[in-house]
């Protein structure tokens, strides 16, 4: 589903710290054209949240109390082609952003304590059209060896 310009763009949050998810969720509704519509801090509570508000973006730790998000990433993208999936991490990893890339990422954005380059990314993916291609043939094609800086 796309966002109308008029509507604002509906976002879920993937964070498995609590103080960090309510600081980005009050942010993000801070915006005139955003709305934060929950966050979840295990891969089952976003999709249990992608089910029940029908976001339209994902803000993604790389890492969830429940493991790396990667998976996740890759089924919200085939649950939903046009939907924003932004993965949002502390960790400056070259291997890991093309990891996010493959499972069907649009962006990753640096956790650094700043919050306007991810509602920059945000403004910017809205209505973007979404690339189609098949996520899982690229990954086969060329295997990304794992994250070397740390577990996503």
């Amino acid at each position: 589903m796309t966002a109308s310009p008029d509507s604002p763009l509906r976002v879920a949050l993937g964070e498995n710290q609590a103080d960090l998810a309510r600081t980005l969720a009050m942010l993000i509704d801070l915006q005139p054209d955003m709305a934060c519509v929950g966050h979840g801090a295990t891969t089952q509570a976003v999709l249990a949240l992608a089910e029940k508000a029908a976001p339209q973006a994902y803000v993604l730790d790389l890492m969830l109390d429940d493991g790396s998000s990667i998976p996740l990433i890759r089924l919200l993208r085939e649950r939903n082609a046009d939907a924003v999936i932004i993965a949002f991490s502390g960790l400056d990893d070259p291997q890991l952003a093309e990891q996010c890339a493959r499972a069907g990422c649009d962006a990753t954005v640096a956790k650094d304590g700043q919050i306007a380059p991810l509602l920059q990314v945000l403004r910017q993916l809205r209505g973007a059209p979404r690339p189609r291609r098949n996520w899982e043939a690229a990954a086969a094609s060329k295997p990304v060896p794992p994250a070397t800086s740390g577990t996503p």
